[in-house]
């Protein structure tokens, strides 16, 4: 690869990074329709041509960040999960799904906080329950406890990570995939010990 290839890589990237900072900064603020490209552009301190030539609206940028985010999530959740130790590997997926929750922290306040992307929690549902649904089949269990289960891990996930929000990211990563992986296995007995 040319030096020149290289700088303009460097640059999309650069470009890229600070229409997704702006976005969750903006987000933080307002819902996804009350921004327009010029506001954001404006507040990176960009030029709306340059937004022009990665994106065609906000909505597409949205999308891209989303996308972009649910497959690091495959990603981290395609990994084999052992059925004779489910209590270990389900830990240490929760360990590698909360790492990267917390590198993407400001997206992830944005997505999931008041002015969020129901979208986004959309897709994060499918692919949870889609990983669920697998593991419970391989134990036999029946597709309506599948269901019930699946919909509960979901929103006390979901919920844990609102939580974690609103303390700014104050506990670790691992420390918060211990929480949510013993209730996840022993449901109320979790907080008995």
């Amino acid at each position: 690869m040319r030096m020149s290839e290289v700088k303009m890589d460097r640059r999309i990237r650069k470009t890229k990074s600070l229409l997704w900072h702006g976005l969750a900064a903006l987000m933080m603020e307002r819902d996804i329709q009350d921004i327009s490209v010029k506001r954001l552009t404006e507040y990176v301190d960009l030029n709306r041509s340059t937004f022009y030539i990665h994106y065609k609206d906000i909505n597409q940028l949205l999308d891209s960040i989303e996308n972009e985010l649910m497959e690091e999530f495959r990603e981290i959740i395609s990994h084999n999960i052992d059925i004779s130790n489910l209590y270990e590997s389900n830990l240490q997926l929760l360990h590698d799904l909360y790492r990267d929750l917390l590198l993407n922290r400001e997206i992830i306040s944005a997505l999931l906080g008041p002015h969020g992307d129901f979208q986004f929690i959309k897709k994060l549902k499918q692919i949870l329950t889609e990983r669920i649904e697998e593991i419970g089949k391989a134990l036999n269990y029946s597709e309506e406890v599948l269901a019930y289960y699946s919909a509960f891990c979901f929103t006390g996930c979901v919920g844990i990570i609102q939580q974690w929000i609103e303390t700014d990211f104050e506990q670790s990563p691992e420390h918060i995939a211990d929480i949510t992986n013993r209730f996840m296995i022993h449901g109320m007995d979790a907080i008995l010990h």
